[in-house]
């Protein structure tokens, strides 16, 4: 049976991981000819060292193409998911590897996965949080927010992505929360996983001649939109639900942020602010 790995996107919800704790020691060690010469020659040679020793630290580990083929086919062919990158990190001997879903560490034989946040102990940076904060800004980049119900609130400068399900009365109650901001665009994906009926309702609000309006007159007043045929219309809902897997959405609402940042279920307005304001 084949292991599943939580999301990339979902890593930030979860509450608790195992804990890699690992520290580096690495020491610049000056050339040995570097006292023979005048003290400012002396101090160009160290700092010329310095950044040679840290540039060989940084690549440290760097692993052939055949080790990262292999790694990638080990772990694509044991958990059933699609490896995107195989990174060294700062630890020796350990590496990351980026998937479609999350973060993992192996070795370079890839003899062992490591599910987990990785900590620097100097600096006790979460260094996990940080990469997936930041595949999940690039994630964000490239949704397909064209596909989406747009909602614009003033300027519109500031960005939001959401989905929600019609049957869904936390998304109402988060709606009107929205409804509250200013110089922001709202992007909602629609996605039919509570109800047998939300299958219609979500094809009948997207197929509208008005998304928006047709969004907000169900939300605000229950108006059901009117029905739409098939016929008329490419079925929306096989590419949002594909599109909600990818960023392993299992509920709703969900909240994604340009930041990399994302919160699943109901959120107050002040909360919103605070994490859209966060660079």
């Amino acid at each position: 049976m084949k292991l599943k790995f939580n999301s990339i996107f979902a890593v930030l919800a979860l509450s608790s991981f195992a804990s890699v704790v690992a520290a580096q020691n690495a020491a610049v060690v000056p050339p040995m000819g570097a006292v023979e010469k005048a003290p400012v020659e002396q101090t160009k040679a160290e700092k010329a060292e310095a950044t040679s020793e840290k540039s060989n630290v940084e690549k440290a580990g760097a692993l052939p193409q055949e080790k990262i083929n292999a790694i990638t086919s080990n772990i694509e062919k044991s958990f059933g998911v699609k490896v995107l990158e195989v990174n060294a990190t700062p630890y020796t001997g350990l590496y990351e590897v980026l998937t479609n879903e999350t973060i993992v560490y192996t070795d370079a034989d890839s003899s062992f996965i490591l599910a987990g946040h990785l900590f620097d102990t100097k600096t006790t940076d979460n260094l996990t949080q940080q990469r997936v904060k930041e595949q999940s800004a690039k994630a964000f980049a490239k949704l397909p927010v064209g596909e989406a119900v747009k909602r614009v609130k003033g300027k519109g400068t500031r960005k939001l992505v959401t989905f929600e399900d019609p049957n869904c009365r936390y998304c109402k109650a988060l709606y009107k929360e929205l409804e509250q901001m200013d110089d922001v665009t709202i992007y909602t994906f629609l996605v039919p996983i509570l109800a047998k009926d939300s299958v219609t309702k979500v094809r009948d609000i997207m197929c509208s001649s008005n998304p928006a309006l047709a969004w907000h007159e169900w939300v605000e007043k229950g108006q059901k939109p009117a029905p739409q045929s098939k016929a008329n219309c490419e079925e929306p809902n096989p590419k949002t639900l594909d599109l909600a897997r990818s960023v392993d959405v299992r509920g709703v609402p969900v909240i994604l942020f340009p930041n990399g940042e994302r919160r699943n279920g109901f959120v107050r307005l002040s909360e919103i602010e605070e994490i859209i304001s966060q660079k």
